[in-house]
């Protein structure tokens, strides 16, 4: 599945285009590194050929375009052995939509507090 639809899954937000109320953030990710390593120096010994994704996230309000709050995610794997030589890129990319989407889950329930 793709990132983008796996945040808005996991936060049950709508992928719509209607008007934004009084309560409607915007989430914007940017891709600051994306590395898929190497699966041969993965099954070689755990550390090498390391997957990684990194990224700013911002969340907006709607309305006035105004910064709520911003983060920094990363996700990174290096499991060595079968397991990190079987291990894909796709892998790595659902722990890093799962990780903005908790974010942003976390960043909206401290906010109604």
């Amino acid at each position: 599945m793709c990132p983008i639809l796996e945040i808005s899954r996991l936060c049950r937000l709508p992928l719509t285009d209607e008007a934004p109320s009084a309560t409607t953030v915007r989430a914007g990710i940017n891709v600051t590194r994306y590395d898929e390593g190497s699966s041969t120096a993965r099954l070689m010994l755990a550390g090498l050929g390391q997957m990684h994704i990194d990224g700013d996230v911002v969340l907006t309000d709607s309305v006035t375009g105004q910064t709520i709050s911003s983060c920094q995610v990363t996700k990174t794997f290096a499991w060595g052995g079968i397991y990190g030589a079987a291990t894909t890129i796709k892998d790595v990319e659902e722990g890093f939509a799962k990780g903005v989407g908790q974010w942003i889950v976390e960043t909206h329930r401290a906010s109604q507090d």
